[in-house]
C-alpha cells in the first residue's frame, strides 16, 4: 500500500503527458483562471486516461509505475482545472479526463448509542439497525436538509427533549382541536417515532437518526380515549384534516405509524390529494401478524412498511403480504423517551417504529435530489430494497437499504401496451398515459434524463409526459402507411417518426436526413434508432435490412439472409458505432461494436418479442414480449415484468434508462 501511494505521488509531480511522437509535454503555470479551488469532493488534480498503446510509455514516465496501466495524474497547479482538462481532451493520445475524487471515511456520528453501548443512556445497547440499513453510506451522500420536513402524524412529540430540541416544528394546530383535556399527556409513541426520524445527530448526545438534519413537524392526531387498548388512537376525520393541513404547510414526507381496518372514500381522497401534491406517504403495515390488509398502508399511494427482527427475518407480529411494500428493522430499536428531557427508550418494537426509518430515508432522498418527484423517491426506495429470508412472500419488495437508495445509479424501464397502458419498473415511474383516439401505440421513447417519455401511435400522434417536450406530430398529415417507430435526438430537442414504407417525419430539433419513402422495399420498415453521438438514424426492415442516414453508419445487416422469424426492433450502442437487431423469436444479431450478450432464440416463448432497449453504456440489453415478459442480458438489470399481470392489450414497446 505504501509503495502504491509513493508511486501515486511520483505520478502527481510528473505533471506531464506523452505527446503523439513520444515526447513529454509539461503542464505549465500560465493562463491563471479566476478560481482554481477544487470542488469539495475532489482533490483539484485530474485523472487522465491515455491510449492503451501508450501504457508502456506512461509507466516509464512514472518511474516504472502508474495509477493503472493507462492512467496518470496531472496537477494543474495554479491553472484552472477546466482549462487544463480542455487542453488535455484536445490531445489525440488522451481518451478521457476527469477530476480526481477525494475519498473520505464513511460518516459515523458521535452519538454514544450509535456504537458505544457502555455510554448509551438507554442502557447497554447500540443502534444496530442503522448499520443494518447502511445509514452511514447514505450519510456520505447527505445528512439531510432542515428545509425537508417529515410530518409525524402521531400522539405528539416532546420537542424539548435534549435530542430533539431545534428539530421539531410545531404544527399542532393541524392536529386534533377538540380532544379531551390531558389526553395528549403521554406523547411516548409520537416522541419515539420522531426520534427515529430525526433525533439530533452527531451532537455527542443520546442517539443517532437516519434523518440527521431533517426537520420534524409535530402533528398530534392520536390520543388516549375510553375506547380501550393500551396504545393511543385517532379519529379518521382528524387524520383527514391533518393530512390536508400538513400538505398545505409544505410537508415533504408524511409518516403515519397507525392502522385501521377500513377507510372511507373521504380518507382515500385525502391520501390521493396528498400524493398528487407530491408528498411521500409512508405508513406502518400493522402488528396483526396476518396477511389481512390494513389502512392506510394498503392504499396504492402509500409506501407501507412491515417489521424485521434482529436476525433480518419477518417479525412474528408484522403484517405481511403483497400489499406490504417493504420492511425495515422493527425490533430492538433505540429512541428518545417522553418522560423527561433526557429520557431514552430501548427494546422498542413494532411496525410503528420501522416506518420512520423509511420516512427518514425518503427525506434524505428529497434532500439529495430536490427535483425528484415523490413517485421517484418511492420507486428508488422500493427498487433498492435488499432481499431477506422469506421476502419473496412476506412483502412486495425487500428490506430498506438506505445506503443503496442514496448511492445507486438511476436505472429502470417501461413497458407500453397497444392501448396506452404504461408499466414502470426499477426507478422508472408512470408519468402519464395517452388518451388514444381509437389508435394503437407503436413506440415509447424515453427522455434523455430518464424522467419522462414520448409515446407514438400508428396514426402519427405523439404524446409527451414528464420531462419530454412535445415538438409536433404527424396526425394531421396524410400518411401512405402507418407509423411503426420513433427515435429522439440525443438532447431530446426533437424526434423522428418512421412509417412502414420508410417515410420519415422530423420534428423540433430533429433534422430530416433522408428516408426510404418511395423506394421499393423487400419488407416493411419495423423500427428505427438514432445515432446517440451525432445527427443520424437507422431504419430496420422486417427482413433485417438496414438503412443508414446522416451520421449513422452502416455496419451490416441481415438483408438477404434467411431468418427463422422476422426482425421486429433494434437498438444502437452507446458509441453509435454499432447496433443490435432482434427477431420475434428473440434471436439477436449484433453489428459494429455491439457485442452479443445473449438471446432467447433457442427458447420457447409464450408470446413473440416485440421490442428491445439497450443500457446507456451498451453493456447489455432487454427485450419485451407481447405478454409483458422481460428478458435481460449482461449489464441490463432485471427489475420485474408484466408477464404475470393481466394486460388489457398486448405489450408493444419498451424503453429504459441507466
Amino acid at each position: 500500500m505504501v509503495g502504491s501511494l509513493q508511486r501515486l505521488a511520483r505520478l502527481a509531480v510528473v505533471a506531464a503527458l506523452l505527446a503523439v511522437g513520444g515526447a513529454a509535454t509539461t503542464v505549465g503555470a500560465q493562463d491563471v483562471a479566476p478560481s482554481t479551488a477544487p470542488a469539495p469532493d475532489t482533490t483539484g488534480r485530474l485523472m487522465v486516461e491515455v491510449r492503451s498503446d501508450r501504457a508502456d510509455l506512461v509507466a516509464a514516465a512514472a518511474d516504472g509505475a502508474a495509477v493503472a496501466s493507462d492512467w496518470v495524474v496531472v496537477d494543474p497547479g495554479d491553472r484552472s482545472a477546466a482549462v487544463v482538462e480542455a487542453e488535455l481532451l484536445a490531445r489525440p493520445d488522451v481518451v478521457d479526463v476527469r477530476p480526481e475524487v477525494w475519498f473520505t471515511a464513511a460518516a459515523v456520528p458521535d452519538d454514544p448509542c450509535f456504537d458505544d453501548a457502555a455510554a448509551c443512556p438507554a442502557g447497554n445497547v447500540v443502534q444496530e439497525a442503522l448499520t443494518r440499513i447502511d445509514a452511514p453510506r447514505a450519510w456520505d451522500v447527505t445528512t439531510g436538509d432542515p428545509d425537508v420536513v417529515v410530518a409525524v402524524l402521531d400522539s405528539g412529540v416532546r420537542s424539548s427533549h435534549e435530542d430533539l430540541a431545534g428539530q421539531v416544528l410545531d404544527w399542532s394546530d393541524c392536529g386534533v382541536a377538540d380532544a379531551p383535556p390531558g389526553t395528549f399527556a403521554d406523547a411516548t409513541h409520537g416522541t419515539r417515532v420522531a426520534g427515529l426520524v430525526s433525533a439530533r445527530t452527531d451532537n455527542s448526545t443520546g442517539i443517532a437518526a437516519v434523518g440527521w438534519e431533517t426537520s420534524i413537524a409535530d402533528v398530534p392526531v392520536l390520543f388516549r380515549s375510553n375506547l380501550g387498548g393500551t396504545l393511543p388512537g385517532g379519529r379518521e376525520a382528524d387524520v383527514i384534516v391533518a393530512i390536508g393541513c400538513a400538505v398545505d404547510r409544505g410537508a415533504d414526507v408524511i409518516n403515519m405509524s397507525f392502522t385501521g381496518g377500513s377507510a372511507s372514500a373521504a380518507f382515500e381522497a385525502a391520501i390521493d390529494a396528498a400524493a398528487a401534491a407530491d408528498v411521500v406517504l409512508v405508513a406502518s403495515a400493522g402488528n396483526a401478524g396476518t396477511s389481512t390488509p390494513l389502512f392506510p398502508a394498503v392504499l396504492p399511494s402509500v409506501l407501507s412498511v412491515g417489521s424485521l427482527d434482529a436476525t433480518d427475518q419477518r417479525s412474528v407480529f408484522s403484517s405481511f403480504g403483497d400489499w406490504v411494500s417493504m420492511t425495515a428493522p422493527g425490533e430492538e430499536l433505540v429512541s428518545v423517551g417522553s418522560q423527561t428531557d433526557t429520557d431514552y427508550d430501548a427494546a422498542i418494537r413494532g411496525t410503528s417504529f420501522s416506518t420512520p426509518l423509511v420516512s427518514a430515508t425518503a427525506a434524505l432522498l428529497r434532500a439529495a435530489n430536490p427535483t425528484w418527484s415523490a413517485a421517484e423517491v418511492v420507486a428508488r426506495i422500493e427498487r433498492t430494497a435488499a432481499p431477506f429470508v422469506g421476502s419473496d412472500t412476506a412483502v412486495e419488495h425487500g428490506r430498506l437499504d438506505a445506503g443503496a437508495a442514496l448511492t445507486e445509479e438511476r436505472q429502470g424501464y417501461w413497458i407500453a401496451t397497444a392501448d396506452g397502458t404504461v408499466l414502470p419498473f426499477g426507478d422508472a415511474v408512470n408519468w402519464g398515459e395517452p388518451d388514444l383516439p381509437g389508435t394503437s401505440v407503436v413506440a415509447l421513447q424515453p427522455a434523455p434524463d430518464g424522467r419522462g417519455y414520448w409515446i407514438a401511435d400508428d396514426a402519427g400522434n405523439v404524446f409527451a409526459f414528464g420531462s419530454a417536450t412535445f415538438h409536433g406530430s404527424a396526425a394531421d398529415l396524410s400518411l401512405n402507411q402507418p407509423i411503426v417507430g420513433m427515435a429522439a435526438t440525443a438532447s431530446g430537442d426533437g424526434y423522428w417518426l418512421v412509417a412502414s414504407d420508410g417515410g420519415i417525419f422530423a420534428f423540433g430539433g430533429a433534422t430530416f436526413l433522408g428516408s426510404m419513402g418511395g423506394t421499393p422495399l423487400n419488407e416493411p420498415i419495423v423500427a428505427m434508432a438514432n445515432d446517440p453521438t451525432g445527427d443520424g438514424y437507422w431504419l430496420v426492415a422486417a427482413d433485417g435490412g438496414i438503412f443508414a442516414f446522416g451520421s449513422a453508419t452502416f455496419f451490416g445487416s441481415m438483408g438477404g439472409i434467411p431468418l427463422n422469424q422476422p426482425v421486429v426492433s433494434m437498438a444502437a450502442t452507446a458509441t453509435g458505432a454499432g447496433y443490435w437487431l432482434v427477431a420475434t423469436d428473440g434471436g439477436v444479431f449484433a453489428f459494429g461494436d455491439g457485442p452479443f450478450h445473449g438471446s432467447t432464440g433457442s427458447l420457447v416463448l409464450n408470446q413473440p418479442i416485440v421490442g428491445m432497449t439497450a443500457t446507456s453504456s451498451g453493456d447489455g440489453y432487454r427485450m419485451v414480449a407481447a405478454d409483458g415478459g422481460i428478458f435481460s442480458f449482461a449489464g441490463a438489470d432485471f427489475f420485474g415484468s408484466a408477464a404475470e399481470v393481466p394486460l388489457t392489450a398486448p405489450a408493444v414497446a419498451t424503453g429504459g434508462f441507466s
